[in-house]
Order: structure tokens, then C-alpha cells, then sequence
């Protein structure tokens, strides 16, 4: 078995990782850089060519609402926006979105946008 990344304990048999930078690294998904204290005002993605986009965008995405960045029942963001802070196409980001919504993390509201679901990995409203 792989050794815990640092930023991780070990609990019984399973590893409980603390930071996202931990989790995106063990993922192998993306390589991010920092630039600013905003956690992802200025962050830049380089997109591993191997993997689609839409998963890279929706792992992002999937960590913030881990992280708490987007607590339940708040707004994740929109298509627009997604295009713009990640320099995606508008099909990409509605991939994104739809995947999410499928793993249960968020639902939408039919002309309101996608919010966080109260329990992530739950129902949605409930």
C-alpha cells in the first residue's frame, strides 16, 4: 500500500487526506499554482493532456465544495462563469455541471442556476 501523502493520516484502513492540494496531487489530476491568499481567484490550471477537461474542471469544482468553499445550498458557479475562470468551452462547462449534479454534490433549479446539495453525495434539497 502507497504511503499517505503529506497533509494525511491514517485512520483504521482508509487514508483521510486534509488539504486539497494533497488530494489533487494523489489524484494526479491537476497541477496548480498559487498566486494569491484567494483560494481560487488566481489559480492557474495546467490541463494534463490525457484526461478530458471536464473531468479536470469538475475535480476543481468537486474540491471546493469538499473544502467548504462552497457550502450547501449556495450557488456553484455557472456555465459563464466557469467558461471564464477556466477558459473552457460552453459544452465543457455544461459537462461539468452535469456530472456533478449526477454525483449527487449539487442539483438545479430550474432558472436559478445549480446550487451545492445540503448533504454532498445526498438527494439534493432534502
Amino acid at each position: 500500500m502507497a504511503t499517505p501523502p503529506d497533509g494525511s493520516t491514517r485512520r483504521g484502513g482508509l487514508t483521510v487526506i486534509h488539504d486539497m492540494r494533497s488530494i489533487l496531487g494523489m489524484l494526479g489530476v491537476l497541477r496548480i499554482a498559487y498566486r494569491a491568499k484567494n483560494a481560487h481567484a488566481d489559480l492557474v490550471i495546467e490541463f494534463v493532456p490525457d484526461i478530458p477537461r471536464w473531468r479536470q474542471v469538475a475535480e476543481v469544482v468537486r474540491g471546493r465544495i469538499v473544502d467548504g468553499t462552497y457550502p450547501p445550498r449556495t450557488r456553484v458557479p455557472s456555465v459563464v462563469q466557469l467558461t471564464a475562470e477556466f477558459g473552457i468551452a460552453n459544452a465543457t462547462a455544461h459537462k461539468v455541471l452535469r456530472a456533478l449534479r449526477e454525483e449527487g454534490l449539487t442539483y438545479t433549479e430550474p432558472g436559478l442556476g445549480s446550487f451545492v446539495a445540503h448533504r454532498p453525495g445526498g438527494s439534493g434539497e432534502a
